[in-house]
């Protein structure tokens, strides 16, 4: 059996056109976290804008409206903050920066993934990340003392 070389670079350039033609746009929607988590539907796969207070943890890492759900059992009116995979938006160095600061941030809003132990109201995928500020909030306590020898 003949192969043929032009069938073959035919193949090759439209799986590269098929790559080309996904939609590279981060076009959004600003919105406010709670607004997502009352209608998580009808943000499923959509790119929004939001503003909150993140936090970039072990095991840890999510974004809340207000400080009030930092360090408190409300996660689940927060979103788990996702990195993006290489070359396509935020990645784990750059979200690790924004450990307590207030950012905007825009990403792809996934209901079902709720993060960590499942402990969020859905995640989100970061696209792109601007911090706006800082806050106290989101560290870890520190161990208790050693027990004396005594």
């Amino acid at each position: 059996m003949k192969s043929n070389p032009v069938a073959a670079i035919l193949v090759l350039a439209c799986v590269g056109c098929s790559h080309m033609s996904r939609p590279t746009s981060t076009a959004s929607v600003s919105v406010e976290i709670p607004t997502i988590l009352k209608n998580p539907a009808a943000y499923q796969d959509k790119v929004v804008r939001i503003r909150g207070a993140a936090v970039v943890r072990f095991e840890a890492s999510y974004i809340c409206p207000e400080l009030a759900q930092i360090n408190s059992n409300r996660t689940k009116e927060c979103l788990w903050l996702a990195p993006a995979l290489a070359g396509e938006g935020v990645g784990p160095k750059e979200l690790a920066r924004c450990h307590k600061k207030w950012v905007v941030l825009t990403g792809t809003f996934d209901k079902q993934n709720s993060g960590h132990m499942d402990a969020y109201g859905g995640g989100i995928t970061a696209i792109k990340v601007e911090v706006v500020g800082s806050h106290d909030k989101g560290d870890v306590p520190p161990p208790p003392p050693e027990p004396s020898a005594n």
